[in-house]
């Protein structure tokens, strides 16, 4: 009796074994016939029962049965689309974890159905960036990076670089960042992907960061503007390094000499050294020059030449008062400034009308060059 018993115990472990082998078969027959629903309910109980959740082609078949229940384009399978893809690669990646345990499925088999894999999420990245979801749309080109590497031993240059820029658009940033770093060194996009990186970096206020970026980056692309101009953003925000920042300036501006912007920021800083102020006057000018309504020059100019008449001004109120042809000449230079501030001021305003700081200047200006109706008008605007 006893052997019986074990007997017919063996016949029920054989019933059941086959009962699920057999749940594979009809998984690849159903998806044979379009039958998407019964293929996914009869693989996926396959796939956690003990006799064939180690059988790679088990997971072979749910990987095909997923992919297509993705790219079905009939409305009943839509409910099953949303995350179909990904359950497909996770089943192609158990295939190849359970290679060794059949003779029936090789690698190849496995790893040809990823390059369908790869195009449908390319195909994701793109339709998600055109609809503006710019996180969702990095997630995928990022999938495309991580099967070409993880699978096959490439590396996706592309596909890291629009993952990396779509993170970046989505304020992704410490994600953008390492993404970003991985296609820096390829060369891909040249010099814009340091730029990119370090841009990065200093919205962080990782400056230290940003400054190895940087310098990184000029070693590969030496006298690149774009990353000169944000290294000399950095050297501004350190007082010690103006001379490093000017230098900067000149070796963009002698490659960029029409970027009025350039000759702006470099008369800005020599501006700072009142040794230097007939150089900053020349850069404001040769900016205003190149851009006539550039606001910031225009204001810069007359407020540089207002601020030489008060250093002229303490030079008189010095002098003693025997010193009257010393100080009749210091005032005619000073009425000099005067008059030459007004005219970039008055364009400041002109650009900018509702600018009260340069209305009060000009009040001034007005009042102690003698022009007693633009005095008058300028009062008036003031107290409105």
């Amino acid at each position: 009796m006893q052997k019986l018993l074990v007997s017919a115990g063996l016949v029920l472990l054989s019933v059941a074994t086959m009962a699920q082998s057999n749940k594979v078969l009809s998984a690849y027959n159903y998806l044979n016939r379009g039958d998407l629903i019964e293929a996914k309910e009869a693989i996926d109980a396959a796939a956690v029962h003990e006799k064939t959740m180690n059988d790679p082609k088990t997971f072979l078949y749910r990987g095909n049965i997923y992919y297509e229940l993705y790219t079905s384009k009939d409305e009943k399978f839509a409910a099953y689309k949303k995350g179909a893809l990904d359950e497909a690669a996770a089943s192609y990646d158990k295939a190849l974890e359970t290679i060794e345990n059949s003779r029936k499925v090789n690698k190849s088999d496995v790893k040809t159905q990823y390059y369908r894999l790869i195009n449908a999420y390319y195909t994701a990245g793109n339709e998600a960036n055109q609809a503006g979801d710019f996180g969702a749309a990095s997630q995928e080109f990022e999938k495309v990076g991580a099967l070409r590497e993880n699978v096959f031993g490439e590396f996706d240059t592309v596909a890291y670089y629009y993952a990396g820029f779509l993170a970046s658009k989505n304020e992704e940033t410490d994600r953008a960042i390492t993404l970003l770093q991985k296609v820096a060194p390829t060369g891909y996009e040249g010099s814009g992907v340091y730029y990119e990186i370090a841009r990065l970096q200093i919205g962080k206020d990782d400056t230290d960061a940003a400054a190895a970026t940087i310098d990184e980056g000029l070693s590969k692309y030496p006298g690149d503007n774009n990353l000169m101009l944000l290294q000399t953003n950095l050297f501004l925000k350190d007082e010690s390094k103006m001379g490093e920042a000017i230098e900067n300036l000149n070796a963009t501006i002698a490659s960029d000499p029409t970027n009025p912007a350039l000759y702006y920021a470099r008369g800005a800083l020599l501006q700072k050294d009142s040794t230097r102020l007939a150089e900053a006057e020349a850069d404001f000018k040769k900016t205003i020059e190149l851009d006539p309504n550039h606001f910031e020059a225009n204001y810069n100019l007359g407020a540089l030449y207002v601020n030489q008449s008060g250093t002229i001004q303490d030079k008189m109120n010095a002098l003693d008062f025997s010193a009257q042809k010393e100080y009749d000449a210091l005032k005619v230079q000073r009425d000099e400034l005067f008059t030459k501030a007004i005219v970039p001021l008055e364009k400041a305003l002109e650009l900018q009308p509702d600018e009260k700081s340069v209305r009060a200047i000009l009040l001034e200006l007005y009042g102690k060059t003698g022009q007693t109706e633009k005095y008058n008008e300028m009062k008036s605007s003031l107290t409105k």
